[in-house]
């Protein structure tokens, strides 16, 4: 589609849509998924991007401060569930993993497959220890990282300098942030695929926090794109997801979304 896409009409597995000072969050239960398919047909420059923040678990906590929610899971066992996954992906059911499917976006999970703890700690904008910020890590990895799945196969990978932030402390800025990405490709019907990523600061791939997130904020971020960003690719996929995708891991915390779209630049 040309523009982007935002609530009232998600596609979800699990989710609940919340009001929060006149903004209407989707908030997917703990270790439910949300996703919206979209058709963007004959793309060669596709923007994505979302508003994301967080808040406690519990019951009546959506719009609690999100302090205290530190956690690490202890993963004995390779499971895709123990892991962030935030982007674009298939319309399958199952998580992305070693499995059938296609994945584009955020993870903290290690690009082996293997086994790590899967962590959300605390965070400045350079991945230091204050209580600015949350970031999810695991037990090898102090971040997050950008990756390319296709059936199984980890195609690529941008490392930990591209860690998604979520605020914790709403003093110092907006209680939600951008992240976002570009896609690119040769051909309207071509499987390869480059993408680039923003790259504002050490360790960060933030784009915007503010406290009045907006489809019209979003797009006014999305294009012009940045200039300063990585690049991974070109990759070529089986097929190319069309979905957005997030899915949190974490019991202390759930994972909020204020506004998600495609921009179809090209």
């Amino acid at each position: 589609m040309n523009g982007a896409g935002d609530f009232p009409l998600p596609h979800f597995f699990m989710a609940e849509i919340f009001g929060i000072t006149g903004d209407k969050l989707v908030i997917p239960g703990i270790r439910e998924s949300a996703t919206q398919p979209f058709s963007a047909p004959n793309w060669l420059d596709l923007r994505v991007g979302m508003y994301l923040s967080l808040c406690p678990s519990g019951v009546g906590q959506e719009n609690s401060p999100p302090t205290g929610l530190t956690e690490a899971i202890a993963v004995g066992v390779w499971n895709p569930n123990q892991y962030l996954w935030i982007g674009l992906k298939d319309s399958g059911l199952s998580l992305p993993s070693a499995s059938p499917g296609q994945f584009i976006g955020w993870t903290n999970a290690r690009v082996t497959f293997n086994p790590s703890n899967s962590n959300l700690v605390s965070s400045d904008i350079a991945l230091g220890n204050d209580s600015t910020l949350w970031r999810c890590s695991n037990g090898e990895d102090v971040g997050s990282k950008f990756m390319f799945i296709d059936n199984g196969f980890q195609h690529g990978y941008l490392d930990q300098v591209l860690t998604p932030h979520f605020v914790q402390n709403t003093a110092t800025r907006g209680y939600t942030g951008m992240i976002g990405f570009q896609l690119t490709r040769p051909a309207v019907n071509s499987n390869v695929v480059t993408v680039h990523v923003p790259h504002p600061s050490s360790f960060s791939c933030d784009m915007n926090f503010t406290n009045a997130p907006t489809l019209a904020q979003l797009l006014s971020l999305l294009d012009p794109w940045p200039t300063t960003v990585l690049t991974l690719g070109p990759y070529s996929f089986s097929n190319i997801p069309s979905s957005l995708f997030m899915y949190w891991p974490f019991h202390n915390s759930r994972l909020r979304c204020s506004v998600w779209g495609i921009l179809q630049a090209a």
